[in-house]
């Protein structure tokens, strides 16, 4: 399984939680981690939260992958299998996250203009927005804003992205995650 390891470089705490994080993916059975910096992809610092979601879904050859950040540090084992068990066994689902510790879940809901009906099940739960550890599908996205990355954020573009072609996105609701960087950032 690829995993695009994102890591802007930005100063050595960053680089020490990104050496943690990087340790724990490496006990992971098939990972296939591809380390992911702003030079790597062409792009300026300031763009790298963008640029490297494009990058991962546009030009990646495998048919699933993981997006991670490198202060995004996963638990429980083996996590990087069943992740990806769940995401095949849910074909609707364009990218599932894992959630993080502390966080509350805000399940879509249906309303006028907005594609799906709610989705809840003991595995995943649909959401407006994902991000940290992402689990993708390949999918060819052509929304204008993450395209072009013109938008103002980038999780927000790419969830609306994969909406637009057709898939939902969401949390797993029993793999975990910590972001070692929250609040410090």
């Amino acid at each position: 399984m690829r995993i695009y390891f994102c890591s802007s470089g930005k100063d050595v705490f960053r680089g020490y939680m990104g050496r943690l994080c990087y340790q724990r993916w490496k006990k992971e059975k098939g990972a296939d981690i591809y380390s992911v910096y702003p030079g790597t992809i062409g792009s300026k610092p300031s763009e790298f939260e963008k640029k490297k979601r494009v990058f991962a879904s546009m030009y990646q050859d495998h048919q699933y992958y993981v997006l991670a950040d490198n202060t995004w540090f996963p638990y429980g084992e083996p996590f990087l299998e069943r992740g990806m068990e769940i995401l095949k066994e849910h074909p609707e689902f364009g990218m599932l996250s894992m959630l993080p510790f502390g966080a509350k879940l805000t399940p879509w809901t249906a309303s006028s203009g907005r594609p799906f009906a709610s989705f809840e099940t003991r595995v995943v739960s649909q959401q407006e927005t994902v991000g940290g550890i992402r689990f993708c599908r390949r999918v060819e996205l052509t929304h204008e804003e993450w395209v072009e990355q013109t938008g103002p954020g980038y999780d927000t573009e790419h969830c609306e992205a994969l909406r637009e072609a057709g898939y939902r996105v969401g949390f797993f609701r029993d793999l975990r995650c910590t972001n070692l960087g929250e609040g410090w950032e």
